[in-house]
C-alpha cells in the first residue's frame, strides 16, 4: 500500500470503486499474512499486541485478525485497552499545558491492572475485563464474560439426516422437499 499522494488523488477521481477495492484487497492480504504469522509463532507468543495512535485502526485490525484466526481454528479473545481507562476525575486525570484533560496520556490507563491481566493470561488464567463508558468517562462495575488465553480448538460438525427434521423427531411426518414448477407461458 505504498502510494504517492498524486497517485491517490488520481485514483480517487478516475476509479474510486477500483481504488477502494484495491485497498481493501491489500488490507485483507495483510490481515491474512498477520494471522498466518501469529499461528506460526503462537507457541512463543501466545499474546499479540497492536499499537498505534488514536484512530489508526487498531481495534478494527484486531477484530479482523481475530476473525481470520478463528476461521483457521485458532481461538482468540480481544482485550482492548479502552476498557482499562481510569475514571476521569479532576484530582487524578493529567492535564495539557492549556489545562484540558489529557485523555491521550498513558497515565489515564490502569497499567497495573492491565499488566496483571496480561500476566494472568500468559499463565492461562481467567480474567474479568473491565468496561469503560466513554459517554460518562468512567469505568463501570459490570460483570462481563471472563477471558482466558484459549487453547486451540477443533470444530466438529454434526451431520443431520436429510430425511429427518425437527418435526419427524416429534412424531410428525418429515416435510417433503418442494419441487420446482415449470415457468408459466405468456
Amino acid at each position: 500500500m505504498n502510494w504517492q499522494l498524486n497517485d491517490i488523488n488520481f485514483k480517487t477521481v478516475s476509479d474510486p470503486k477500483g481504488f477502494i477495492a484495491e485497498g481493501d484487497a491489500q488490507y485483507q492480504a495483510k490481515v491474512a499474512e498477520a494471522a498466518e504469522r501469529i499461528i506460526e509463532n503462537k507457541k512463543n507468543s501466545p499474546i499479540v499486541l497492536l499499537s498505534g495512535p488514536s484512530g489508526s485502526g487498531k481495534t478494527t485490525t484486531a477484530m479482523k485478525i481475530a476473525e481470520a484466526l478463528n476461521e483457521r481454528g485458532v481461538g482468540t479473545h480481544y482485550v482492548g485497552m479502552d476498557d482499562y481507562f481510569n475514571t476521569v476525575s479532576p484530582e487524578t486525570t493529567p492535564r495539557t499545558p492549556e489545562g484540558d484533560y489529557d485523555l491521550e496520556s498513558p497515565l489515564c490507563l490502569d497499567m497495573e491492572l492491565l499488566n496483571e491481566h496480561f500476566t494472568r493470561l500468559s499463565r492461562g488464567e481467567r480474567i474479568y475485563v473491565p468496561k469503560y463508558e466513554f459517554s460518562r468517562q468512567m469505568r463501570i462495575q459490570e460483570q462481563r464474560r471472563p477471558r482466558k488465553n484459549p487453547k486451540p480448538k477443533t470444530t466438529k460438525r454434526r451431520k443431520r439426516c436429510p430425511k429427518r427434521n425437527r418435526n419427524s423427531r416429534r412424531g410428525y411426518p418429515a416435510k417433503q422437499p418442494k419441487t420446482k414448477r415449470p415457468p408459466r407461458l405468456p
